[in-house]
């Protein structure tokens, strides 16, 4: 029988600090603001829809790691959202009511 150490796993600690915050969630104004990790100063905004076309392409200045970003015109729906930066690619879904 195997011996067990008696560590199964550990929480990881950079889980929320890399991710992708996108808020009002879901958006009904058509005024999201999006926060991201690290300390870029710019970013490549891609909405995609339901079928993984691009409905959205942007380049975005980020202050302290935030922008907005203006969706009002998009047909309601569930859309992921895919910000790139020198330091990585953040995605997350947002919802448009």
């Amino acid at each position: 029988m195997p011996q067990s150490c008696g560590v199964l796993a550990a929480p990881s600690t950079t889980a929320s600090v890399n991710r992708l915050a996108i808020f009002p969630n879901p958006v009904s104004d058509g005024a999201l603001t999006l926060l991201l990790p690290g300390t870029a100063s710019s970013a490549r905004l891609r909405l995609l829809d339901g079928q993984g076309r691009v409905v959205l392409d942007r380049a975005a200045t980020l202050t302290s790691g935030q922008t907005g970003l203006d969706v009002r015109g998009l047909a309601a729906g569930l859309y992921l959202l895919q910000a790139t930066t020198p330091g990585g690619v953040y995605t997350g879904k947002v919802a448009i009511e």
